[in-house]
């Protein structure tokens, strides 16, 4: 499945590029998310929007100090909703924030 490839924060916005999505990323069954942790520990569930075929972008603007990105990071993520074309979910990722 769709592996994360990078990140760059732009302003308010991050910016993920994904390898091994196939035609391109997809949400299937409803929006994708992830979690954002401030650096004060506070988690904040975040909409990640498909913008082209490879790239997702999150929303940062509401969260003061975000320190942490996870997708998927559970024993069962209920919010594992990116999928590459074949059907494969996207792999759990930990990200700590790009420098700007």
């Amino acid at each position: 499945g769709p592996t994360l490839a990078g990140a760059e924060l732009r302003g308010g916005s991050l910016r993920l590029r994904f390898g091994k999505c196939g035609t391109g990323l997809a949400a299937p069954g409803g929006e994708a998310f992830v979690s954002v942790v401030d650096d004060e520990g506070a988690s904040h569930r975040v909409r990640a929007r498909i913008e082209a075929p490879d790239l997702v972008s999150v929303d940062l603007s509401g969260i003061e100090r975000p320190a942490l990105v996870l997708y998927a990071w559970a024993d069962n993520p209920a919010d594992r909703r990116l999928y590459g074309s074949g059907g494969l979910p996207a792999q759990p990722f930990r990200l700590s924030m790009p420098a700007s």
